[in-house]
């Protein structure tokens, strides 16, 4: 009778990958490369040690994100995070974020409050960053103030008024 090999490499690759890793015997040997991947995002780590692999499994597993679910909210969160909010999202953002399509991700960190301006969304305060950042390295060679627009924001200027507040020098504001 001839060896089934597709059969016997399944086996064996059921019955090692079931072990525990040798590294991190918490982790299974077949789970081992998922935890890693989201190791070296977690860590931004191109070779993450066994030491973030086994800190990634824990704080994954106690949230109850899946490696592959981490990975998909991290690569859209992170970006969003860091430019609005100056920071990486914390476990609690990636689980109300799990199974949420990019467009609710992106929402949700646009509707957060401004880590130095809890009056103002991220969001809004980012759109007047946009609006005026040409128009004050035009008129007063930097960029805008995070006060500025916060101004912009809580006065509800247009654009109009954001050249007119750049035109008119500005130069308030460059001393604070």
């Amino acid at each position: 009778m001839p060896i089934n090999t597709t059969a016997l490499t399944r086996t064996l690759r059921d019955v090692y990958g079931n072990k525990p890793h040798p590294a991190i015997p918490e982790v299974k040997v077949k789970d081992y490369p998922a935890f890693q991947r989201a190791a070296g995002r977690l860590f931004q780590e191109a070779n993450p040690t066994p030491q973030h692999v086994s800190t990634a499994y824990h704080t994954l597993t106690n949230a109850g994100i899946s490696p592959a679910e981490f990975e998909r909210v991290w690569d859209i969160a992170k970006p969003l995070a860091n430019r609005l909010l100056d920071r990486d999202p914390t476990v609690h953002d990636l689980q109300m974020l799990m199974q949420k399509m990019p467009g609710e991700i992106h929402s949700y960190y646009m509707e957060h409050p401004h880590p130095e301006f809890p009056e103002s969304q991220a969001g809004d305060i980012a759109r007047y960053g946009a609006i005026s950042r040409e128009a004050a390295n035009r008129h007063v060679g930097r960029d805008p103030l995070p006060a500025e627009l916060h101004m912009f924001n809580m006065g509800g200027f247009n654009a109009d008024e954001v050249l007119a507040h750049y035109a008119s020098d500005g130069s308030e504001w460059s001393k604070k």
